[in-house]
């Protein structure tokens, strides 16, 4: 009777032990996690945060984030996005995979636009609307007219954060014409925390420099002086925008009472110009 008893007991342990582990444990057919979003996209300013809400039916599940473009939008632990710069990112959602559930991937993705106090170099190449908002592609989100591509970052110029060059050319006129057409083009083309300029030397030098152009900035700049332009030109174009063309621009840096200089496109020299010559004019934003 007690060995009975105790094969019995035997069995009755074994069972438990069984049963404990079909219920704790499913590593041979675990279960779909079911992990979505609340929401998988969103249009962030640069600065803003959003925070992402994961669902899955493993409760007990642990998250993780990761970013695909630190430089647009960094996410921490606790799926807090934030919007560094403009352009896209994708948020990779990750679920961790148990004894009991299989592993879950989601996207979350992110749309920043920049802004003009918060320009970054990253964002040299993006267009500018007339809200002063910086995007990568300039498409339906951004709610205002394009006006400038953002060209140099940096307060080198007689500006607070940056400077923009005008998406296409005021015309021709003789340099007090160019001078004085500012206010006008600022007028018909406000910019929200910028001011509509005729680019000074400097502002044409660093507007070079910060598309890449491999000048270094030149103080005093003399007759026929040579600069690589060719980063400007090259992300006009890229952006879908005209470069400008086979002419002279004027700048606003004067020489002398007769005189100022101008930039001539197809050398890529600045000259000492006579103020009534009929030359090119593109404005520049300065914020």
């Amino acid at each position: 009777m007690k060995k009975k008893c105790l094969w019995m007991l035997a069995a009755i342990l074994v069972c438990g032990a069984s049963v404990f582990t079909s219920c704790t444990s499913n590593a041979d057919n675990p279960i779909n996690s079911h992990l979505t979003l609340q929401k998988d996209s969103v249009l962030l300013a640069s600065g803003q945060t959003i925070t992402i809400v994961p669902k899955s039916i493993n409760h007990n599940g642990q998250y993780t984030f990761e970013s695909s473009d630190k430089n647009v939008a960094i996410v921490d632990d606790k799926g807090v996005v934030t919007g560094v710069s403009a352009g896209l990112a994708t948020i990779k959602v990750m679920l961790a995979a148990d004894h009991y559930y299989q592993e879950g991937t989601a996207l979350f993705k992110v749309k920043v636009y920049g802004s003009l106090t918060g320009a970054t170099e990253h964002e040299i190449g993006m267009l500018m609307c007339q809200d002063g908002h910086i995007h990568e592609d300039g498409d339906a989100t951004c709610r205002k007219p394009r006006v400038a591509m953002l060209a140099y970052v940096g307060n080198k110029s007689n500006c607070a954060h940056g400077l923009a060059i005008a998406l296409w050319d005021a015309g021709n006129g003789d340099w007090e014409k160019a001078v004085s057409g500012a206010e006008t083009w600022s007028n018909d083309y406000p910019v929200a925390g910028g001011t509509w300029r005729l680019p000074s030397t400097d502002d044409w030098q660093y507007m070079f420099i910060g598309c890449g152009g491999t000048t270094p900035y030149i103080s005093k700049l003399t007759q026929g002086v040579k600069v690589d332009a060719q980063g400007l030109i090259n992300k006009l174009s890229a952006a879908g925008y005209s470069a400008p063309s086979t002419n002279y621009y004027w700048s606003s840096t004067e020489n002398s009472k007769d005189k100022a200089k101008a930039w001539e496109f197809v050398t890529n020299k600045f000259y000492n110009f006579t103020k009534t010559y009929e030359d090119c004019i593109r404005y520049c934003i300065a914020f």
